[in-house]
């Protein structure tokens, strides 16, 4: 991502896309980019919360492609929407954070937090962070 400075995320504007969290707009605001953002519901909301970019209607050209305008022409915008848009996600999206509260929310079985499955086999809170952490450096 070091040779973009701002991420277009369009999608169709349907009510299957008002719920979507797409996760390449995490990992575009995770790296710093700031955000050109066609779409409602959630991922508006997120986007507008952290101030990291700017929002126009989906399926609408003329304001995609004026978003993209001002982008471009204020190099200064750009770069503070993606501080933004970064320094959001690091307060609010981190996974071993979100791995930490998920877990406590499971059941606690034998003094250890985690998740059975069929077999009666218990994944502690620590084999969770350790999966998270895997995740996140393969980048999944």
């Amino acid at each position: 991502f070091s040779c973009i400075d701002a991420a277009v995320i369009p999608l169709k504007n349907i009510a299957l896309f008002k719920g979507a969290l797409p996760s390449k707009l995490f990992e575009c605001m995770g790296a710093g980019l700031s955000i050109v953002l066609a779409i409602d519901g959630e991922a508006r909301r997120l986007v507008e919360q952290a101030n990291g970019g700017i929002c126009v209607p989906p399926e609408n050209p003329s304001a995609l492609a004026d978003a993209i305008r001002t982008m471009s022409q204020s190099p200064n915008l750009c770069h503070a929407l993606g501080e933004n848009a970064r320094r959001y996600v690091i307060a609010h999206y981190d996974r071993r954070e979100l791995a930490r509260r998920f877990a406590e929310l499971l059941p606690r079985k034998e003094g250890k937090i985690g998740i059975s499955d069929n077999a009666n086999r218990t994944t502690s809170l620590d084999e969770i962070e350790m999966q998270t952490e895997i995740a996140a450096q393969k980048g999944d």
